[in-house]
C-alpha cells in the first residue's frame, strides 16, 4: 500500500514539473502567385498591421506582374488608401518613369500630386510645353537692279492666315501666351483649315495659366 502510494505521488509529480506541450508555431500563410490575389493580400495584410508580410507581398507582386509600371501604380493606390502617402509617392514617381503610355503617365502625374498635397508638399512644377513648330518661309526674289519691282498680288486667305499664324508664334516664344491665343484663332478664322494654327491652339489650352 505505502509503495503503490509512493509510486502515485512520483508520478503525480513528475507530471506536474513537466508542465504543459508546447504549442507548435503556425504554419506560414502561402503566398499567392496571381497579381490580383497578391494585391489583395498586400492591401489585407498591411491593413492588419502585417507590415512585414505586406511588403513581402508586394515585392512578389511587382516579381510576378508582367507590367512593371502597372504593378507599381496599383501598390501606390494601396497605400495612398491605407495613409502611407510617402509609400504612395515614391510608388507612383517609379510607375511614372516606367509608364510609355500618354494617358497614363498623365494619370500617375494626377496621383503624384494628389500624394504631395496630403503630405503637405508643393506641388512639381508641370514639364514646359514646347513652342509651336515654325513654318519656313519661302525666299523672296529680289528683282533686278534698274527695274521697277512689279506690284505685290493680293494675299490669298492662305497666305493671310500663315501670317497671322507666324505672329502668333513669335509671341508664344516670348511668354505672350494670350497675344497667341488670338493671333492663331485670327487664322483659323482667316482660314478653317490651317492645322498648325488648331494644334497650337490646343497645346495653349493644356498650359496652366500663369
Amino acid at each position: 500500500m505505502k509503495a503503490s502510494l509512493a509510486y502515485l505521488l512520483s508520478a503525480g509529480l513528475f507530471f506536474a514539473c513537466a508542465g504543459p506541450r508546447a504549442t507548435p508555431p503556425p504554419a506560414p500563410e502561402p503566398v499567392p502567385d496571381q497579381p490580383d490575389a497578391l494585391l489583395k493580400a498586400s492591401r489585407d495584410a498591411y491593413a492588419s498591421g502585417q507590415f512585414s508580410r505586406g511588403l513581402e507581398l508586394v515585392k512578389r507582386l511587382i516579381e510576378v506582374s508582367p507590367d512593371k509600371g502597372v504593378a507599381y501604380d496599383r501598390v501606390g493606390s494601396v497605400y495612398f488608401a491605407l495613409g502611407r502617402g510617402d509609400e504612395a509617392l515614391g510608388m507612383w514617381e517609379t510607375a511614372l518613369a516606367l509608364e510609355q503610355d500618354p494617358e497614363r503617365k498623365a494619370g500617375l502625374t494626377g496621383s503624384i500630386m494628389l500624394a504631395r498635397r496630403s503630405l503637405g508638399m508643393p506641388e512639381a512644377a508641370p514639364p514646359a510645353e514646347p513652342p509651336p513648330p515654325r513654318v519656313k518661309k519661302p525666299p523672296v526674289k529680289k528683282p533686278p537692279k534698274g527695274k521697277k519691282p512689279p506690284k505685290a498680288p493680293a494675299l490669298t486667305d492662305r497666305e493671310m492666315a500663315q501670317a497671322a499664324y507666324d505672329k502668333g508664334v513669335e509671341k508664344y516664344a516670348s511668354g505672350e501666351y494670350l497675344a497667341a491665343t488670338t493671333l492663331f484663332l485670327e487664322a483659323l478664322d482667316i482660314d478653317p483649315t490651317h492645322e498648325p494654327a488648331r494644334k497650337a491652339l490646343e497645346r495653349l489650352k493644356m498650359k496652366p495659366t500663369p
